[in-house]
């Protein structure tokens, strides 16, 4: 896969990344795919369901898209 023309005007110059939001079943933070990148501040989780933790994800979905989109955007901010 190769970065969206798009996407790549947007972070070529290091400074403005391209930001997603995935509203899925959640992002598993320490999955060892996405590890790096949430070390990196690239990705943020959030629950909107009280007292839910924010990057656990029980389906796995959420994690898969988010992992999908950093191979074609790999600079990309997932929130």
């Amino acid at each position: 896969m190769d970065v969206h023309p798009v996407a790549h005007e947007r972070y070529k110059d290091g400074r403005n990344r391209v930001r997603v939001a995935i509203i899925d079943t959640e992002i598993d933070g320490s999955h060892p795919l996405l590890k790096e990148f949430r070390e990196n501040g690239q990705i943020r989780c959030k629950s909107w369901i009280p007292d839910q933790p924010a990057d656990k994800d029980e389906d796995g979905h959420g994690t898969h898209v988010a992992h999908s989109f950093l191979k074609v955007a790999p600079k990309a901010e997932i929130y």
